[in-house]
């Protein structure tokens, strides 16, 4: 029997180490669908429409297809700010007035995963063999490159780390402040 999850689902996350000093990589991806406790795919579309180029944001895949990446460069001085990084689905997500919706919806979205209870995140392992995993997501393109690196890697313990709702909630949070200070500065 085959279950179908409906709503946020196949949450992974993981942190990357790099090999710039002072710089950090995060790496989340989702799916989203409409269900009966939310239009989540719905208001993903609304907010990408906004933009000047919706189509830069979609994945040729799955259109429900989620992926954020953000890089921090940590200052070590206290009087200069981090300076973080976004990327949505592979595209830079630039700060700027045409973007502030994508980035209200992934604030709204990434505190909705955070505060979710880990058995509110389900996972398909369907979904980790699929195109849209190993080609439309951030965390897919690591599998594959980390396959391509070391064929022998324990690419099933990899993907169940990254998809372990403790780091699905760890990075939905990191995201989630790191665009709520972006926000601030920005708006000043």
């Amino acid at each position: 029997m085959t279950v179908n999850f409906r709503g946020i689902k196949n949450v992974g996350a993981m942190a990357v180490l790099t090999p710039v000093q002072q710089e950090q990589m995060f790496m989340m991806s989702l799916q989203v669908t409409n269900d009966e406790q939310g239009n989540d795919l719905d208001e993903f579309k609304k907010a990408i429409e906004k933009t000047k180029n919706p189509e830069k944001f979609m994945t040729k895949y799955d259109e429900g297809l989620i992926s954020i990446n953000l890089g921090k460069q940590i200052s070590e001085d206290e009087f200069v700010p981090e300076k973080n990084t976004f990327y949505l689905n592979a595209s830079p997500l630039e700060v700027n007035d045409d973007n502030l919706p994508v980035f209200s919806y992934l604030a709204k979205l990434t505190k909705k995963i955070a505060n979710k209870k880990e058995n509110e995140l389900p996972i398909e392992n369907s979904h980790f063999v699929t195109k849209d995993f190993l080609y439309g997501t951030s965390l897919g393109y690591f599998v594959r490159k980390m396959f391509e690196i070391n064929p022998n890697v324990n690419l099933s313990a990899m993907i169940n780390t990254m998809h372990q709702p403790e780091n699905a909630k760890f990075g939905a949070n990191m995201i989630n402040d790191s665009i709520q200070s972006t926000m601030e500065d920005y708006i000043g």
